[in-house]
C-alpha cells in the first residue's frame, strides 16, 4: 500500500503584501518604520502649511492684548486730552511708538499724566532725562521706557497727554502702536461725544456752528413792551459755561439784569 503524505496546514501570513516564507521580522519592521516616517513627514508638512497661513493671515499672537485710545474733545482748536491704555502679552523693555496723530500740535517734550487705575503708566517713560515724558514729532509719539522700568506682562497701564486739535476737521486717522517691529492698530471707542458721531475717537473733529439762529419779537409798536424770542440749535453739544452776545439792539431799553424764561417748545 502506498502511504499518502499529509502536508501540514500552511500558516496564514501576518503580512498582507508578502508570503509567510519571505515575511520575517526585519521586513515587517521596515514596512512599519516606513509608514511611521511617512506619517511624521505628513504631520510636519501640515505644520508648515499652518505656520504659513498664520504669517499670511495675521493669526500670530498679538503683542498687546489691550491697546485702546480715546479723546476728550472733538472740537477744532480745542485742548484735547488723549487717554491710552496698553496691556502687553509679554514684558516690554524697548521703546513704544504711537502713530497716526498728524495734524495735532504739542511740544516736542510731551508731558504724560497719570490716570486713575492706570498703574502709574506715565512713570514708565522718559525723554531727555525727564520722567513721565515722551517725544512728539509730527503726529508720532515715541515712548522710551526708562532703564529701571518695564511694561510687565498682562498688566494694564494707562496714561494721558494733551494735544491741541487741528484748526479744521481732518479725515479720521488710522492710529497704530508699535514695539520691537510689531505694529498693531489701536482700538477706538467708536462712541458719540458731545453729540458728534464717533466723537470719542481721536481726531474725529467738527467745527462748532449754529444750525438754527432766529430772533423774533412779540410787538412791532413803538414804546410797547416787546418780548424777544431767541431760537438756537448747534451741531454739537456746547459745554457750559457759555457766553453769548446779541447786538445791536439799538434804542431798546430793559432793566438790568435781563430776566430770561424758557419759551414753549424750547429746551430749558
Amino acid at each position: 500500500r502506498q502511504r499518502r503524505r499529509v502536508s501540514a496546514p500552511r500558516k496564514k501570513s501576518i503580512c498582507p503584501f508578502v508570503s509567510w516564507s519571505n515575511c520575517n521580522v526585519t521586513k515587517i519592521f521596515k514596512i512599519r518604520l516606513a509608514t511611521r516616517q511617512h506619517q511624521i513627514l505628513a504631520a510636519m508638512m501640515r505644520l508648515l502649511v499652518l505656520a504659513e497661513l498664520i504669517c499670511l493671515c495675521g493669526w500670530a499672537t498679538a503683542l498687546f492684548d489691550v491697546k485702546s485710545i480715546s479723546q476728550s474733545s472733538p472740537i477744532v482748536n480745542a485742548q484735547n486730552t488723549i487717554t491710552v491704555t496698553l496691556q502687553a502679552s509679554v514684558t516690554i523693555t524697548t521703546a513704544i511708538t504711537i502713530t497716526g496723530l498728524g495734524g495735532a500740535n504739542a511740544s516736542t517734550a510731551l508731558s504724560l499724566q497719570s490716570v486713575s487705575g492706570g498703574n502709574s503708566g506715565n512713570d514708565l517713560f522718559i525723554y531727555n532725562s525727564v520722567r513721565s515724558t515722551a517725544q512728539f514729532d509730527s503726529g508720532t509719539i515715541y515712548f522710551t521706557i526708562a532703564n529701571d522700568r518695564s511694561m510687565a506682562q498682562n498688566v494694564a497701564y494707562a496714561f494721558s497727554f494733551i494735544l491741541t486739535n487741528p484748526s479744521a476737521p481732518i479725515a479720521a486717522p488710522s492710529i497704530s502702536v508699535e514695539s520691537g517691529g510689531t505694529s498693531e492698530a489701536m482700538v477706538l471707542p467708536n462712541t458719540a461725544l458731545l453729540s458728534v458721531a464717533n466723537g470719542a475717537n481721536p481726531l474725529v473733529l467738527v467745527s462748532p456752528a449754529f444750525t438754527t439762529f432766529t430772533l423774533a419779537q412779540s410787538c412791532p409798536l413803538a414804546g410797547a413792551t416787546n418780548i424777544l424770542t431767541l431760537t438756537l440749535a448747534s451741531n454739537v453739544d456746547i459745554p457750559t459755561p457759555l457766553s453769548l452776545t446779541l447786538s445791536p439792539l439799538k434804542g431798546a431799553k430793559a432793566a438790568a439784569p435781563v430776566a430770561l424764561s424758557a419759551a414753549a417748545g424750547g429746551s430749558a
